[in-house]
């Protein structure tokens, strides 16, 4: 909603997904990835619409509190704010997803290199 609410013209495209659940909570997302094993489990998932009158959505809260979302924020000229936003942002989880996922395009680099090295194609 920030985005959309600051008439950016992107959109947010979630993937890496982990469960069904996952999924369901970014229901009214743009566009989503869902890896071809979760959604033959969220296509054979039943929902109990008399337990559950309404499935959750992260996005249910926002549409409620538009009048809350940050103002405009840009890092274009300072990135040592940028920096700083980003580790202070959920008290650093964003930075640590970010630092484990460059680490695990490293490790991969490595390996398909190796593999190429082994089978004479470098």
């Amino acid at each position: 909603m920030y985005y959309k609410h600051h008439s950016f013209s992107t959109k947010v495209l979630p993937a890496s997904l982990t469960s069904i659940n996952e999924i369901m909570l970014l229901a009214g997302v743009d566009h989503i990835t869902i890896a071809p094993k979760l959604l033959r489990e969220l296509a054979s998932a039943e929902v109990d619409t008399t337990n559950t009158p309404e499935l959750p959505s992260l996005f249910d809260k926002v549409k409620t509190d538009a009048d809350q979302i940050p103002p405009q924020i840009s890092y274009v000229d300072d990135e040592d704010a940028f920096r700083m936003a980003m580790t202070r942002d959920g008290n650093g989880a964003n930075e640590g997803k970010l630092i484990q996922a460059i680490n695990i395009f490293c490790d991969m680099q490595l390996k398909m290199e190796a593999t190429m090295r082994e089978h004479g194609a470098v």
